[in-house]
């Protein structure tokens, strides 16, 4: 039985082999480390060097954690468009806007963090957005 053939499926590579060209033009004679493998198989993407592809990483100082659950929520919040008339993104789309700070704390911020104080909300958003003067 052929490993490779499932009920008519053929692994790609193995079609290509058999029929001498791939579907972007290429032989198999054009192929790096082309040919058949020693024990007669065709070739296959595991052969040759054998080195791993390098996965992309993300960029240096992102982190591998992504942003904390104040901003995810944060945006969460801001992002429902149910809440428009509560909060909602400023014109640009670049700010947001609390527009009645009563109902955010009341019923908003209970919902989305573990208390209802609208001046800690703002204390915590300070320590990732920096004002000057000249923003007002």
């Amino acid at each position: 039985m052929d490993p490779f053939n499932f009920n008519g499926i053929v692994k790609e590579e193995e079609f290509e082999y058999f029929t001498g060209a791939a579907a972007d033009g290429y032989t198999p004679s054009t192929w790096a480390g082309a040919g058949a493998a020693a024990d007669g198989s065709s070739p296959s993407s595991w052969d040759g060097a054998g080195a791993l592809v390098e996965l992309p990483r993300p960029m240096d100082g992102l982190g591998e954690a992504g942003p904390t659950p104040f901003l995810n929520k944060t945006y969460e919040v801001v992002d429902d468009h149910s809440t428009d008339t509560v909060v909602s993104w400023g014109v640009a789309g670049n700010s947001f806007v609390v527009w009645d700070a009563q109902a955010f704390s009341m019923v908003l911020l209970p919902r989305y963090f573990k208390h209802s104080n609208f001046s800690s909300f703002v204390r915590q958003l300070n320590t990732y957005v920096s004002l000057t003067t000249s923003d007002w």
